[in-house]
């Protein structure tokens, strides 16, 4: 009896987060520019440019707000990030998680 009600709370409770997820998304395909910044959302990792691009010395102040100067795909990128270049970046986004890089 315990395992389906847990089954059922796990199923009412991840309906509700798929839902608030979609309406996000929804909502932001029905902005102007919706399609592009959903392009920009697909072609780019942001967790690996935000690492990569606004590390603590990378950026600087605007009106009190931290900015940074990020580099993304504006259409699909045609080369892979595997291999050594991956590894590079790899080690890297993890020296700055622990504080290593700055």
């Amino acid at each position: 009896m315990l395992t389906i009600l847990a089954v059922g709370g796990g199923y009412a409770d991840g309906k509700t987060v798929v839902t608030s997820e979609a309406a996000t998304w929804s909502a932001l395909v029905s902005l102007p520019q919706g399609k592009t910044w959903l392009s920009l959302a697909r072609w780019n990792d942001i967790d690996k440019v935000m690492a990569q691009s606004c590390g603590p010395s990378d950026g600087r102040v605007i009106s009190g707000s931290k900015a940074c100067t990020m580099d993304l795909f504006t259409n699909q990128p045609v080369a892979t990030s595997k291999g050594t270049d991956y590894v590079r970046l790899f080690l890297n986004e993890y020296a700055v998680k622990l504080g290593w890089l700055g």
